[in-house]
């Protein structure tokens, strides 16, 4: 919701600030989603269901109907209320087509495709990036160990390195 406020006082209807604001309010719907997907846990941890069955099926229930509101919003917006809407004194318009008239269709598609291609970049770089960025990590804690252990042994005389062979 806050993307379509944001629209509204741009004219993002032209060229790459429309582009610039669907890629910010695909991000924005990820994000947010990611936020409602714990708070929808919270809410149902909290409601104390009698069986497992009825805790997940409220679970999917809640957090369908924030992703549904989330995601498509916007699309809703354009696609049905920006044409009849007047925000700050100014009249919300769609890209006017070749006839002069205001063309949303053109906008819901441009507004569809850049939220689909980055759900699509974040979603393959979150499954491609976040084990190669554990698996650093964990190199790096592995690494950082065997120098304290080195550093530790380098401080000890041949006598005691044998003292702890023998234990």
């Amino acid at each position: 919701m806050g993307i379509v406020s944001s629209v509204a006082w741009c004219d993002c209807t032209q060229g790459a600030a429309g582009n610039l604001a669907a890629a910010v309010n695909a991000v924005q719907i990820q994000l947010l989603n990611l936020v409602y997907g714990h708070v929808a846990r919270y809410l149902n941890d909290l409601e104390n269901h009698a069986t497992q069955t009825q805790f997940e099926d409220n679970l999917i229930a809640k957090t369908f109907c924030f992703q549904f509101i989330n995601s498509y919003f916007s699309l809703f917006y354009v696609a049905f209320i920006k044409n009849y809407l007047e925000l700050f004194g100014e009249k919300q318009e769609c890209t006017l087509n070749l006839q002069g008239e205001p063309d949303c269709l053109s906008e819901l598609s441009a507004q569809l495709s850049i939220i689909f291609l980055t759900r699509l970049v974040v979603g393959n770089a979150t499954e491609a990036l976040v084990p190669w960025f554990k698996f650093w990590m964990l190199q790096r804690k592995e690494a950082r160990l065997a120098k304290k252990e080195h550093r530790e042994a380098v401080k000890k005389s041949p006598a005691e390195i044998e003292n702890d062979m023998q234990e």
